[in-house]
Formats: C-alpha cells, structure tokens, sequence
C-alpha cells in the first residue's frame, strides 16, 4: 500500500560527498531471512508472523545508523513500529490516492497476498478502507509528501528542516 520511509539522523545529515547510506526494503529483508515469498509466509505462517518477523527486522535494521529503510503499508500499524521509527529516526509519508494506489497494486497483485484473490473492481474499496484504518498512523510521521512526481529537492529541503529543529 502508501510507504513508510524511515530515514535515520545520519542518513540526511551528512554532506552529500560523504552520505553512505544504506538504503532497505524491509519486505525483502523478511525474504531472505525465511527464505520464503510473502505468498509462502501468509499461507504456511500466517499474517501475525509477519508482522512478528517484520517487527524484530525493523528493530535489528533500525539499530544501525545511517539507514533508510522502506517499509510496506501495514508496518506502522502494527507492534508499536511506528512510535519505535519516529523514537530512532525520520520518518516520510509518501502519500498516493486510492485510485493511484490501485493503479500500482494492480501491477503487483499477485505478489500481495492480502489483495492476490481480490477482483480487480473489489481492490478500490479494499484500499479504501484499508486507507482508513491505517490513517491515523500514516498521519504521525515527520513528513508528508504526495508519492507521485516526487520533487526529490523539495524533499531534501523537508528532510533537512526537521533535522534542524
């Protein structure tokens, strides 16, 4: 779904010559530490253990500096994820409307076990109530920005604003 990017202090706040950061897809890193697929892991293990997985990995992820970590939709509404991102770093909304979202998902759909056996005109609604109830943490982040055309400068000045606070 939207994405949760947590930005350690270090990440942003080097001189661009010197920034190495490393940057990381937590679904991936749950994939090659089960050395399952997503559709493997909800279907043998269920969707409570990867949340668990992805919990304990974003909290060993997110103890190194200079990281920036993208997250899946679902990982700030569970198992305090996102008052720990907000506790350890940055964190920016990329913000995408439904029927961009779905435009996305659709591309994607078979990878996504919670929308694989969904109609495609059942996904709309899916991601609208799913928008819903996720809201209320995708508004604690530091930074909200629209997910589509991202003007990575204006970003940059964002990220660097918050820093200076």
């Amino acid at each position: 779904m939207s994405s949760i990017l947590s930005v350690s202090w270090e990440a942003v706040n080097q001189p661009q010559e010197k920034n190495s950061h490393h940057s990381l897809d937590g679904h991936l890193s749950i994939l090659t530490i089960t050395l399952k697929n997503l559709h493997e892991i909800f279907s043998q293990n269920g969707e409570e253990y990867f949340r668990e997985i992805e919990a304990l990995l974003l909290r060993k992820i997110e103890s190194h500096t200079d990281t920036i970590i993208s997250t899946g939709g679902g990982t700030p509404c569970h198992s305090g994820n996102m008052d720990f991102m907000l506790s350890t770093g940055l964190t920016i909304y990329l913000k995408l409307t439904p029927g961009q979202l779905k435009s996305r998902l659709l591309k994607s759909k078979g990878e996504r076990p919670l929308i694989k056996d969904l109609e495609p005109h059942n996904l709309q609604t899916f991601i609208e109530k799913k928008l819903e109830d996720r809201e209320e943490w995708y508004e604690k982040s530091d930074i909200t920005i629209e997910g589509i055309d991202i003007d990575v400068n204006l970003l940059l000045s964002l990220v660097r604003a918050k820093l200076t606070i």
